[in-house]
């Protein structure tokens, strides 16, 4: 539903869901970059993933991902992007656009910050409420403020 109703390519037109219902999300929260997507928050869970360079999720490239991603979305491509770096954290719409095989799980592969790549599984939060245009989750590993 969320990809018909893109369609109509406006960007403020989108479907939500009820909070009761809500997506199953991953403990990071990632941010777009012009040179990537970077996971800036993690809880303990997949703390390995804080500052890293997500390459792939499941095996698929990450910019195959994101296009995926953007079809949820209208509007101009750079909102339809900044959307889909935000829907990479919600586990069953991963798993709804066929870029995570699994609906309770999907494989991370990221490239840290000291160059090293890995891949890591990490795992759903319990809990099923979201807040979407947020980097934020209580008890996250953050990314240090420069200055």
């Amino acid at each position: 539903l969320m990809q018909i109703t893109a369609l109509a390519d406006n960007g403020h037109t989108r479907l939500g869901y009820d909070p009761a219902a809500a997506p199953w999300q991953l403990p990071v929260r990632v941010a777009l970059f012009a040179d990537g997507v970077y996971v800036m928050r993690a809880q303990d869970a997949a703390a390995e993933l804080l500052g890293a360079r997500i390459v792939a999720i499941d095996g698929m490239p990450i910019d195959t991902a994101l296009a995926r991603l953007e079809t949820l979305r209208g509007g101009p491509r750079q909102w339809r992007r900044v959307y889909a770096a935000e829907y990479l954290m919600l586990q069953d719409t991963l798993f709804g656009l066929d870029i995570a095989s699994d609906a309770d799980r999907s494989t991370w592969t990221v490239l840290t910050p000291a160059g090293t790549s890995i891949t890591r599984t990490p795992p759903v939060l319990e809990s099923r409420r979201v807040l979407l245009g947020q980097l934020l989750l209580p008890n996250a590993h953050r990314i240090p403020r420069a200055g």
